[in-house]
């Protein structure tokens, strides 16, 4: 008999992946942060409140703006392929991009979650197995 094989990850992968999308948001992963040179942050909607707590950086999504296209500057980026990803990049002014490592995005974003050598970025020394970190260069 034929076994199904399907894409969708098992509990104990859904969990595991959820507990590292905790752990990259405690303070202790984040005050890493702090010896970053000044410059603004983009990042998720749910990583970026807590990089403005531990660290006092600059961030420019937060889950809680009235502005419509404010707050999808939250989600939409994180979805979009690497030309309009770096576009709005661009348009929003950001210096730096923090992803959880290995965060689930569908577009150009989850490339980068994976912390390899992208043209036009640095990865930071802040960059560890729970946090990816990158300057933006152009």
């Amino acid at each position: 008999s034929k076994q199904a094989v399907s894409d969708t990850p098992d509990q104990s992968e859904v969990s595991d992946h959820a507990s590292a999308m905790r752990q990259c948001r405690t303070h202790e992963t984040l005050s890493r942060l702090r010896d970053l040179p000044p410059g603004v942050v983009f990042s998720s909607i749910n990583l970026s409140p807590p990089i403005l707590l531990t660290t006092g950086l600059p961030i420019l999504v937060a889950p809680y703006h009235r502005i419509s296209g404010a707050l999808a500057n939250g989600f939409v980026p994180f979805e979009q392929d690497e030309p309009a990803f770096r576009a709005s990049m661009r348009a929003l002014g950001a210096d730096y991009i923090v992803l959880c490592r290995g965060e689930r995005k569908t577009g150009f974003a989850g490339t980068l979650s994976q912390g390899g050598e992208v043209h036009g970025m640095r990865l930071m020394p802040q960059t560890n197995d729970l946090l990816v970190v990158y300057r933006i260069l152009e």
